[in-house]
């Protein structure tokens, strides 16, 4: 485990200045995305990597057909391969699966299938959702990959789930309140691991009513550190930046330090030079510390 290199005082508020330079950053690195793709899509795929995009995960009441789509990249000539569930962050308001596909052949080169979903946002549209519509997408999704992956020529028992920002406060979240799996009957067994980067675990601030409700009781509800504990997690990984925004390293170390009491497995790792964006557009590149970080997780749990 390795110690965050000094205390930081632990901020809960979303600033407009930071979301408008998250998504700066990650419009950037869609067009990056988006030239490779340009390429790939008209030559074999890239390393033996297969894309499906924009497949269906949930159909029924409330269908959003732009929220409610996933994309799955699967590794050719694989076969029963492990797979890795990535949501994105975007502070519950913003964000788009075609932001990450170089995350989806970066793992896919590595033998992982990697599913990228969308979900729906509280984004001010008429089709918003506040909580816990964004976590029962995430569900859904899961469920969708638990009852479908084999057809695709994965491992349904090797299913892992990660995300960045507040992707990883709903993979948290998942993993640790058994009511979002059990709607579809599954339970948090059915997930092999739990990579988080630079979550939010707790929400409990009340600058984030407007997502996740007016009473403290709400939010309490909907921050996953107030969860641990309700029965045996699934191995957690959670990753932050050193220069990671105010508050996240000091909830990271928390949700390390709660999980710790219980007899299964986590680790802390602090990422140094990075900060709350470059630790996810940095995370496709070679010799990545997090990627390699995430990597050594995966074949440890996949393959022990």
């Amino acid at each position: 485990m390795t110690e965050a290199s000094e205390a930081r005082k632990p901020s809960h508020r979303c600033r407009g200045s930071v979301v408008y330079l998250y998504m700066i950053c990650l419009v950037l690195f869609l067009i990056t995305s988006l030239s490779a793709f340009s390429q790939e899509e008209s030559a074999p795929p890239l390393g033996g990597t297969i894309v499906e995009r924009d497949i269906v995960y949930y159909d029924g009441p409330g269908f959003n057909p732009q929220r409610h789509i996933l994309d799955l990249y699967r590794p050719a000539g694989r076969d029963r391969f492990p797979v890795l569930i990535f949501i994105h962050g975007g502070s519950w308001q913003s964000g788009n699966k075609n932001l990450y596909g170089l995350l989806g052949y970066a793992f896919s080169h590595a033998g992982f299938g990697v599913v990228i979903a969308n979900y729906r946002l509280t984004d001010g549209s008429p089709r918003q959702v506040v909580h816990p519509g964004h976590i029962e997408d995430v569900a859904r999704a899961f469920a969708w990959v638990k009852a479908n992956l084999s057809n695709y020529g994965g491992d349904p028992e090797k299913i892992f789930i990660s995300g960045h920002s507040a992707g990883g406060h709903l993979v948290a979240l998942l993993a640790l309140d058994p009511q979002y799996l059990a709607a579809h009957d599954l339970s948090t067994d059915d997930i092999a691991g739990v990579l988080v980067l630079s979550g939010v675990y707790d929400v409990r601030s009340s600058s984030l009513a407007q997502i996740f409700g007016e009473t403290i009781e709400q939010r309490a509800q909907a921050s996953p550190i107030t969860h641990v504990g309700e029965r045996q997690p699934p191995p957690f990984q959670i990753i932050y930046a050193q220069y990671d925004l105010g508050g996240l390293p000091e909830m990271a170390v928390q949700l390390q330090t709660a999980l710790s009491e219980l007899p299964s497995e986590s680790e802390l790792i602090e990422i140094a030079g990075r900060d709350h964006i470059t630790i996810i557009l940095r995370l496709p590149l070679p010799g990545d510390p997090a990627a390699e970080a995430m990597l050594r997780f995966l074949n440890e749990h996949a393959y022990p």
